[in-house]
This record gives C-alpha cells, sequence and structure tokens, in this order.
C-alpha cells in the first residue's frame, strides 16, 4: 500500500468539503482528530489543526511520524494581498515565508529563517519553497475546473505565487499594502509556513492552497466569515487535483 497524502486545516469550514469526500475513520490524538480513508483511489488522512502556526506544526508532525505521510496539503483560506486578486480567487503556493520570525532593530525588522538564531550576521533564506513539477501538475488538472463563483459572474482565478505567515490576522490596508512592498506575495494567512518548516525536517513535500476569503484590509473580519465556507469549497476542488496528481 502507498503511503497516504496529509491534508490539514485550521477550521471545521474548511475541512468540512474534504471530510464528506473521504468519509474516513476517525483517530483521536492528542486533542485532534485524524480521520483515515481514500480519496478516490489515493490513501489520504485528514486533520483540523487550529489556528495558527504551534496547531500546525503539531498536526503536521503527527500527519508525518504517527500517518508517515508521503506530502502533506494545507486546503484553506487566506486574506488577499495582491491586488489582482478577489474573494473566490486561488493561491497555489509555489513558495510560503514566516514574515515574524526575525530580529527587531533601529534599523527595522529583518526576517530570518525559522529556527535560526535572529542575530547572525546573515538572516539566510526565510523562503521555503513546493516541489516545482508538482505545483505545475496541479494548475494543468485545475484548468478544467468548473468553480462556483463567490462575486457575481466572475469565474475564480488560479495563481500560483507566494503565500506569507504569521500569527496575526490582518485587518489593514496599511499592514497589507506593506506586505506587499516588502516580500511581493499574493496571500497571507497563519499556518502555512509552519506546515513547511516541518514538512522539511522530515525531508517530505508539501503543499499549501488557499481560496482568497478576504481582502486583508479593515472589512476583513467582515468578509472572512462571510465568505468562509463558499471559499473554503473552491479550496478543496484545487486540493483535490493536488491529491490526484502527487506521485505522478
Amino acid at each position: 500500500m502507498s503511503k497516504p497524502v496529509g491534508i490539514i486545516s485550521a477550521l471545521p469550514d474548511e475541512a468540512r468539503s474534504l471530510k464528506q469526500a473521504v468519509n474516513g475513520q476517525p483517530h483521536p490524538i492528542g486533542g485532534s482528530v485524524y480521520h483515515t480513508g481514500n480519496w478516490e483511489s489515493v490513501p489520504v488522512v485528514l486533520t483540523t489543526a487550529g489556528i495558527g502556526k504551534v496547531n500546525t506544526a503539531l498536526g503536521a508532525t503527527m500527519l508525518f511520524h504517527h500517518f508517515d505521510c508521503a506530502a502533506v496539503i494545507f486546503s484553506g483560506v487566506a486574506g488577499g494581498i495582491d491586488t489582482g486578486l478577489g474573494i473566490g480567487d486561488v493561491v497555489i503556493a509555489s513558495e510560503v515565508m514566516c514574515y515574524d520570525y526575525g530580529a527587531e532593530s533601529a534599523d527595522g525588522f529583518t526576517v530570518y529563517t525559522p529556527g535560526t538564531a535572529p542575530m547572525i550576521e546573515h538572516p539566510g533564506d526565510p523562503v521555503y519553497r513546493s516541489k516545482v513539477a508538482w505545483v505545475a501538475k496541479v494548475v494543468k488538472a485545475a484548468r478544467g475546473l468548473a468553480l462556483p463563483c463567490v462575486r457575481p459572474e466572475v469565474t475564480p482565478q488560479i495563481v500560483v505565487g507566494r503565500i506569507l505567515t504569521a500569527d496575526r490576522f490582518m485587518n489593514s490596508e496599511e499592514g497589507r499594502d506593506r506586505l506587499s512592498r516588502e516580500f511581493g506575495a499574493h496571500a497571507v494567512e497563519m499556518e502555512g509556513a509552519a506546515l513547511a518548516q516541518v514538512a522539511e525536517h522530515f525531508g517530505r513535500d508539501h503543499l499549501s492552497i488557499r481560496a482568497i476569503s478576504d481582502l486583508a484590509g479593515s472589512n476583513s473580519h467582515e468578509d472572512f466569515p462571510n465568505f468562509l465556507s463558499k471559499a473554503s469549497e473552491i479550496s478543496a476542488q484545487v486540493v483535490r487535483c493536488a491529491v490526484q496528481t502527487w506521485g505522478d
């Protein structure tokens, strides 16, 4: 039997469509539940880990160590940073980056590679990169999807780009624009880089797929709950393409 693909989400809404598709067996471990089953012909393990980097790192560690997953996908939503994106659009992460780990000085904040000492001269490369060939396969497979419209008569677009992670909910146009200027990112969330960090420790592949639930501005606290469910369903459809193309 081939190793399973892990799928991790932060919130029950993000995982609902996935659990319905898999209908797996529950395994309660350490306060979380891991569902083992098959998504079509592919063995998978699903879990809803909770919000933030620590919860994600715990869930990812279990998926790799206890369930021996070959790769783990994050399925969920994010705040849009790229002004070309709207609610319902999807970002497949070619790379993820933790932007709140580093050193604060009189010259400002310098982002370091998570886990390294944030006082050495060279901060290293803080970016975690997904497997290029896998990303390309997902994009190709997703071209034929009939994604539901969240905005009236606007078909969701799928883009590949950089997603930022921090233990912060972005609810500010000023903050959003700063992230765009400094990091050239497409979206921002609270988990993806933690998954990537754990995956690279285990020598396994990782991929984050996020549908835009809000635009990371002053209305985000209203848009996020309003569009969470619909955006999560869109993300889950693209995640199916990632599961089916893993290992091809």
